[in-house]
């Protein structure tokens, strides 16, 4: 089945490609830009509305166990809405700039119906120094420690983003977002943030408050003890920050989202850097071997992330390479792992909470994405010429793949991707095919070694249009 599906993609997108042009009028690849009014005398005031859509089909090869609605299923076909945005931004003043966003992600065929839209951002900053210290408040994604943990959703390199980056995804975070106060600036050729905020208060299962039952979070280990989860009282305050020092072109820093590839029409080199820390973020119950009972352990949240990005147009062909690759290292401590997938259409969610207390790496297209350990990850893309297909855009080819080793696991975790992206106009209009591959872990007996059953398959295609 797999096959048969990858071989319609393939020769649906063929067939379109060798159409005629006179059958259609040609697309013109003029990029779509945002809706903008300038509301002062000298233009440099103004407000401006942008939007996203990112539709998917997918054939979904599932992990073991996993049901639908009660019913146990191998592979699917559906269709979902990624993400969808809509931003609205204003230069109020030479020194003043609010910028909010709305949207929503992952409604897919099991989500709640009228699925309905909420707020990512609600920001308000004012410039203090000029382009060296600029100072701002409310819901923001003004975090680290790496370049995708804040990403530009609308044009991200490969299909989807490295998610471990984004690492409390929606646990003690609204999708990355956190209400604070937050600085960033431009130092010469470094580009700064730091930020400070408080998280959300983490839900969890009012049967098993400690350690908590967060999505994602298996257990592991006898009842559950030796195992960090996040904590589930009032949270401390948590700090970040990333630096970015641009050896060739320099980035804005306008908005909180880094590109993930700008087609060539930047040459970029850049380091990265950054540092997530929260204390007392993370607890879990030991067993007191004199009195029988249970001891909390707490211990803090400490992520650390490096990367390197490189983009140059090749010849004078504007053919263009993008290579990026990033080391992370994160202590969410003892024995943590969290199972995660976007999207995923399952009714066991992504974590198992049965009372073996064996290790499996959940349902669905769950795999461990994140846990205290070391992450790396590299992606390549290659970007054809401009106008390849004449009017109808140019074609880039990628691939990505990240690879893991955490404490509680026995053995490393490598997860690719290979797809391509028909750049109908830039990143305005797009049409992108990804093949993921994925392990499936799991635990035959308590304390036994976690072994890698098989691996499974995700085709995606996606249709992007942005403004």
């Amino acid at each position: 089945m797999k096959r048969i599906v990858v071989l319609f993609f393939i020769v649906l997108c063929t067939k379109v490609i060798a159409q005629k042009d006179s059958a259609s009028t040609p697309i013109v690849n003029t990029p779509l830009t945002p809706l903008k009014w300038e509301i002062g005398a000298n233009g440099k005031q103004y407000i401006q509305l942008s939007g996203l859509l990112q539709s998917w089909m997918r054939y979904n090869e599932f992990n073991p166990s996993t049901t639908i609605n009660g019913v146990d299923e191998n592979a699917i076909i559906d269709f979902g809405i990624r993400r969808m945005r809509l931003q609205l931004l204003g230069q109020l003043s030479p020194k003043v700039f609010f910028y909010t966003q709305l949207g929503m992600n992952s409604f897919s065929f099991i989500s709640e119906r009228k699925f309905g839209l909420f707020f990512h951002d609600i920001t308000g900053e004012v410039e203090c120094i000029e382009k060296k210290l600029t100072i701002g408040m409310g819901l923001n994604a003004w975090v680290g420690p790496l370049r995708f943990s804040s990403p530009s959703v609308g044009t991200i390199m490969g299909l989807d983003l490295p998610l471990f980056q984004q690492t409390t995804n929606d646990i003690n975070d609204q999708f990355v977002r956190r209400m604070g106060i937050f600085a960033k600036g431009n130092l010469g050729r470094l580009n700064y943030r730091i930020s400070v905020s408080k998280p959300f208060i983490v839900n969890y299962s009012a049967a098993v408050p400690i350690p908590g039952a967060q999505a994602g979070v298996p257990k592991l280990g006898a009842m559950g003890y030796g195992v960090s989860t996040f904590a589930t009282d009032n949270p401390k305050l948590q700090y970040n920050t990333y630096l970015i020092f641009n050896i060739k072109d320099v980035e804005t820093n306008k908005i909180p989202y880094n590109v993930g590839t700008y087609l060539g029409k930047k040459t970029i080199f850049n380091i990265g850097g950054g540092i997530q820390f929260q204390p007392d973020a993370m607890w879990y119950k030991e067993l007191n071997t004199t009195t029988g009972s249970s001891d909390t352990i707490r211990q803090n949240l400490t992520i650390l992330g490096i990367d390197v990005m490189w983009e140059k147009k090749l010849f004078k062909s504007d053919d263009m390479l993008h290579l990026y690759g990033a080391w992370m290292y994160s202590n969410y401590g003892k024995n943590y792992v969290r199972n995660f997938a976007p999207m995923n259409p399952t009714d066991a969610g992504y974590g198992n909470y049965n009372t073996t207390t064996l290790y499996k790496s959940g349902t669905g297209l769950a795999f461990p994405m994140n846990g205290t350990g070391h992450t790396i990850y590299a992606q390549v893309g290659y970007k054809f010429k401009e106008n390849l297909l004449k009017h109808h855009g140019t074609l880039m080819p990628y691939t990505m793949i990240q690879y893991s080793l955490f404490d509680a696991l026995n053995k490393g975790i490598a997860v690719y991707d290979i797809g391509l992206h028909w750049l109908w106009i830039q990143h305005n209009v797009k049409t992108s095919i990804n093949y993921q591959n994925r392990p499936y872990l799991t635990q035959d007996t308590i304390g036994s070694e976690i072994e890698t059953e098989n691996r499974k398959s995700l085709v995606v295609l996606q249709l992007q249009l942005s403004f």
